[in-house]
């Protein structure tokens, strides 16, 4: 378990130290009323719904984004890749919020990541919570300085460069028998879907680096990546804590 860490306070990004790479979406973020129709008008948020908030971490030096495998034990989308994140507690922000669950989750330090923006809330239908992307950028320093703080929550970290998420030979579209379809990205053995790889798609667009792919290419989502909420799946022995 990590140590608390007390009040947060945000370190906001200074564009002009920040690499070049991230200049679009750096004027992007600036945009509101491109935000809203790119990231929350597909996913209209609703009235009522509980607030949380998940960390976009962009590697300064890779240039590359930070996902989290959830552990096939977990009640809430077990074995699912994901942003760093979680629910607003009292008295937190979105920012806030973020910065705490990625400690708490994979022991980012606060202070290492700066960030650059927000995007508005969009909803998530499955767990009823309107989720802001918080986007920021570190140092991205070597595996062993973000690890898995808790193997029972998350299972596994996944870096991947944003030029291998925009290349079109690892885009797809996700879908499932009920109807559902949506972008996704086939990482070898990882599947992205869901609301994480909309805010992946909408990073992708935001920062200019989106290439031309073929949305009519249609996967199902794999069974590892689609478990209910009934408990880890048949023969499961326990999650590694060894990030990939």
């Amino acid at each position: 378990m990590t140590e608390p860490i007390g009040p947060i306070e945000p370190v906001l990004a200074d564009p002009r130290q920040l690499p070049q790479e991230l200049g679009g979406l750096t004027d992007s973020l600036g945009d509101a009323e491109q935000l809203v129709e790119r990231v929350t008008a597909p996913r209209p948020t609703r009235p009522g719904s509980r607030r949380a908030a998940v960390l976009m971490m962009i590697g300064e030096e890779e240039l590359d984004l930070t996902f989290t495998e959830r552990s096939a034990i977990m009640r809430k989308h077990p074995g699912q890749i994901s942003f760093p994140g979680g629910a607003l507690e009292e008295g937190e922000g979105p920012v806030e919020a973020a910065l705490r669950e990625a400690h708490e989750e994979i022991g980012l330090a606060p202070s290492r990541a700066k960030v650059m923006g927000r995007l508005p809330a969009a909803h998530v239908a499955a767990s009823a919570f309107d989720v802001a992307g918080i986007v920021a950028a570190w140092d991205g320093e070597g595996d062993s300085t973000i690890t898995p703080v808790d193997a029972r929550e998350v299972a596994a970290i996944h870096r991947y460069r944003i030029e291998d998420l925009a290349d079109p030979q690892n885009r797809v579209t996700a879908v499932l028998p009920n109807g559902y379809s949506g972008p996704a990205f086939s990482m070898g053995e990882i599947f992205i879907w869901g609301f994480t790889a909309h805010l992946t798609d909408c990073l992708l667009d935001l920062g200019g680096w989106r290439r031309a792919w073929n949305p009519n290419l249609q996967v199902e989502v794999p069974q590892r990546f689609l478990r209910d909420r009934s408990g880890p799946p048949k023969g499961w022995k326990g999650p590694s804590a060894r990030p990939s």
